[in-house]
């Protein structure tokens, strides 16, 4: 008997999207004074839609990089200040959330 996969399920769409693309930029705006949202949005997800998983995660990072200081430490700060708070280590729910 065979067994058919759900092929509407994607990993790509569901961890990296629009909404998630905006997410990152908000983030980025808070820990950066004068980022540009809608400019790292409208880049980021220039043919984002054609991209693989992989190829998503590197378009990101370079357009990232694109929009950060040049200088590494500069940069380091802002991803840092960017980041969500640390989890709870109280809790035992160890997903990706």
């Amino acid at each position: 008997m065979a067994i058919k996969a759900d092929v509407s399920f994607s990993l790509k769409d569901e961890l990296f999207n629009a909404s998630t693309v905006t997410e990152l930029a908000v983030a980025l705006a808070q820990a950066k004074k004068g980022f540009n949202k809608k400019r790292y949005i409208t880049t980021a997800l220039e043919g984002f839609s054609e991209l693989e998983l992989k190829q998503r995660i590197d378009h990101l990072v370079q357009v990232t990089a694109e929009h950060l200081p040049s200088d590494f430490n500069d940069a380091l700060t802002i991803l840092k200040s960017a980041l969500p708070p640390p989890l709870d280590p109280s809790k035992t729910d160890d997903d990706f959330g």
